[in-house]
């Protein structure tokens, strides 16, 4: 396969991938919102109302433990080891790419110390440590101020649905998280992997690569744009005006916060652009490109 080719796989394994796994999420969450459903059921109750008693504040603790069964669930696990298998896939492609653009790229243990990294990384994150920390913590609040203050039951388990459960304004807890940690996990590693490769050999050009996405955040878009105008290739030395959100002679909000543009990973630097790229959930990468293949014209303007 050519380059071009082959930069157009990986967008398709990545994205395979990750909708595949999107799939067992549906599931997965149901059965966490039922077992913690269970627990509060428990609650002992006065009129319609919860109690402050040891019995109820005990429940509190063990919601944590309800998600990491819910989890444990055999179907889910299957998803997220099959997820990860993209990296096998990542690596080869990417193998594939810089063998093809030049003639001495090889890949050293460090990349394979870097895979299986992201591996363990990955299915910690999605499975019961990830989900109970991530989803836990705001699970156990919500049981505290409602056992606390003698909330009514019926108060609470429609707090819990609209925090567990997809509603009109967005997915449930589970389903949010996952899909964002997943994609990003996956994302960054092929980010990863690439910039050792481009550090490696040296490479300072490059393509911003992707399609549009529903949630593509404004740089994104701008940059899409970009790459069929004014920056089809963009030069190592451009990345520190892109991070202040120029791109050609337009601009895109800078987040007062990050001082970087909106929905940027706070601690991006042109260093680690490349990794980060436009953010949390970002499907785009920035993928480098021999000199050779840049114009003798626009070559000359950073040489």
């Amino acid at each position: 396969m050519t380059p071009d080719q082959l930069i157009e796989s990986l967008t398709g394994t990545l994205d395979d991938a990750l909708d595949e796994f999107y799939k067992s999420l549906d599931s997965a969450q149901q059965e966490s919102f039922l077992r913690v459903m269970e627990s509060v059921r428990e609650l002992e109750l006065k009129n319609g109302r919860i109690r402050p008693t040891l019995k109820n504040i005990l429940v509190i603790r063990r919601i944590k433990k309800d998600l990491e069964d819910a989890v444990k669930n055999p179907e889910y696990k299957k998803a997220v080891d099959k997820l990860v298998e993209v990296m096998d896939k990542v690596s080869t492609i990417q193998n594939q790419y810089f063998s093809a653009v030049t003639t001495t790229f090889t890949p050293s243990r460090v990349f394979e110390e870097l895979k299986q990294l992201s591996i363990d990384q990955t299915i910690e994150g999605l499975t019961s440590t990830g989900i109970s920390q991530s989803i836990g913590g705001k699970l156990q609040d919500i049981l505290k101020v409602n056992i606390t203050s003698g909330a009514s039951f019926k108060d609470l388990s429609k707090q819990l649905s609209d925090y567990m459960t997809d509603t009109k304004s967005g997915d449930g807890a589970l389903k949010k998280y996952a899909t964002t940690y997943s994609t990003t996990a996956v994302y960054q590693y092929s980010a990863q992997y690439n910039q050792l490769a481009t550090n490696d050999l040296g490479l300072v050009w490059f393509i911003y690569d992707g399609g549009k996405q529903k949630t593509s955040r404004p740089f994104c878009v701008n940059m899409i744009k970009a790459r069929s105008g004014c920056m089809r290739y963009i030069h190592k030395s451009q990345i520190p005006e892109l991070l202040k959100g120029h791109i050609c002679s337009g601009d895109v909000r800078i987040n007062d916060k990050t001082g970087l543009p909106d929905g940027f990973i706070e601690g991006t630097t042109p260093d680690n652009f490349q990794i980060y790229r436009g953010g949390w959930n970002c499907r785009h990468k920035l993928i480098s490109v021999p000199s050779a293949i840049v114009p003798k014209e626009l070559r000359a303007q950073f040489e």
